[in-house]
């Protein structure tokens, strides 16, 4: 006799959110949106640490301010006390701290990199072109490319990275303090306009916060939502 959806042992997601709230939201909408359910009860066990405290991640590998290394395990921790089967982090940037967090559990972390890796790899060869749009610490630290060493990336110039990019992330009218508006989208886009003088194959959006803004948007070339991909991912592991 075959099981009921209900009656299949899912797993259960856990989700380190706060970076930012927003974000934390959309992936759980995401993985709601993305579960194949007719139904209330058939939908996945999420537990989510909404945790807004956890210092700004950017400004800890820029070394101006606190380390979120603490908090995050913390966090972690506490939903993997709570029953959760496995983890994921909903923030590009904190990534560039999985290794602590995942050694602070003992279950699984997923890597929303690796997921963007092999999105990648099913459409381009090395060597591709890739534009990256991300904040500042994430470009510094070189997340990305630590990850995906086989794409030719090309982001910002210092000028544009601030004036465009961190600007409407986390400007007086950017993305952070009053949500995604046409002022912060307009500034992306410009960043946009000049990386296309590049001719990247695809786009990265490389803060949950710019997926947010452009997910919606028409650019040149392939956009890819890392957030997206890892809801997918969470989807498939919570039901595998």
């Amino acid at each position: 006799m075959l099981q009921t959806f209900e009656e299949h042992m899912s797993k259960t997601i856990g989700i380190i959110g706060g970076m930012g709230p927003l974000s934390t939201v959309e992936l759980m909408h995401k993985v709601i949106r993305y579960t194949p359910a007719h139904r209330d009860q058939e939908h996945l066990h999420m537990l989510v640490d909404n945790r807004p405290q956890i210092p700004d991640r950017t400004a800890a590998i820029l070394g101006t301010g606190p380390s979120p290394v603490a908090l995050l395990q913390e966090s972690a921790r506490t939903l993997q006390r709570a029953g959760a089967d496995f983890l994921a982090m909903a923030c590009n940037t904190a990534h560039y701290f999985y290794e602590d967090v995942a050694a602070s559990v003992h279950i699984p972390v997923v890597h929303m990199h690796r997921v963007l890796e092999a999105a990648l790899k099913k459409h381009f060869s090395h060597g591709e072109k890739i534009a990256l749009l991300a904040t500042t610490g994430t470009l510094r630290a070189k997340i990305f490319q630590q990850h995906l060493p086989d794409f030719d990336f090309v982001v910002p110039d210092e000028n544009g990275q601030e004036e465009w990019v961190m600007r409407a992330i986390y400007g007086e009218a950017g993305i952070k303090n009053v949500g995604v508006t046409h002022e912060n989208t307009g500034l992306l886009l410009q960043a946009v306009k000049r990386l296309d003088e590049e001719k990247p194959a695809a786009w990265i959006a490389g803060c949950t916060e710019i997926e947010h803004a452009l997910e919606k948007v028409e650019l040149p070339s392939p956009l890819f939502l890392p957030l997206d991909l890892l809801a997918r991912e969470l989807v498939r592991q919570a039901l595998n």
